[in-house]
């Protein structure tokens, strides 16, 4: 379950130039490269200069933030095929009389696009505590203390059984995932009590990085 907090701070900017200090030294030799697969290494620090400012109020600082959303082409797909059941729903209810069916399309339509809207984005999030993951009004957190490995690999659908807030089994760990329909690119992390956690990124090699450095600083507490 999410950890929640009262409140955050926001920095909507791009990620990937604060931590390209982070990502130039390339891979460490021996590192996996299989299949799309890239182990990113864990930071133990960084410099001194980039150390977040820390907040009279004593919230976490919000160092990464994506949304990820669905294709565009799903999305449409969806809202076309709700619309077109809302207006068979009011040609029945207005035209021909059938009361039952009309309102039962109607209805449904309006499920649909609820459903659409409040799962429509996975929102990532990083600060200096915790990876945190939602999807709607559901999703998971992974303390920094408790990440072991983080890696870029393409999303596995079939371990996982579909898109979507998913539970099974990846690599021989017990998984949990975090994805929108037909987005392969991602990040995998691993815990110290054997379990994996997935997510969907447009940019995972900046989000490994995020999600590496806070397991860096976790371990040096």
């Amino acid at each position: 379950w999410p950890i929640t907090l009262p409140c955050r701070t926001d920095l909507r900017t791009n990620h990937a130039p604060e931590l390209r200090w982070w990502l130039a030294d390339s891979e460490p030799a021996g590192s996996r490269a299989v299949r799309g697969e890239r182990a990113v290494p864990v930071v133990q620090s960084r410099p001194a200069s980039e150390a977040p400012i820390p907040r009279p109020d004593g919230c976490p600082v919000t160092r990464y933030l994506e949304h990820v959303h669905s294709p565009r082409w799903v999305t449409g797909l969806v809202f076309a095929t709700t619309i077109a059941m809302c207006l068979v729903g009011l040609w029945l209810l207005a035209v021909k009389g059938e009361v039952l069916a009309g309102l039962v399309l109607v209805g449904s339509a309006g499920v649909v696009g609820l459903i659409v809207r409040t799962f429509r984005a996975v929102r990532i999030e990083v600060d200096e505590a915790a990876m945190r993951v939602r999807l709607g009004p559901f999703g998971f957190a992974v303390a920094g203390d408790a990440i072991e490995e983080v890696r870029v690999t393409p999303y596995r659908w079939l371990a996982y059984g579909g898109w979507g807030l998913r539970w099974g089994r990846d690599g021989g760990r017990s998984a949990r995932a975090c994805s929108v329909p037909f987005l392969r690119t991602g990040v995998a992390v691993d815990t110290t009590d054997a379990r994996r956690y997935y997510v969907n990124s447009t940019a995972p090699d900046a989000l490994a990085a995020a999600v590496g450095r806070l397991a860096g600083e976790g371990r040096s507490l």
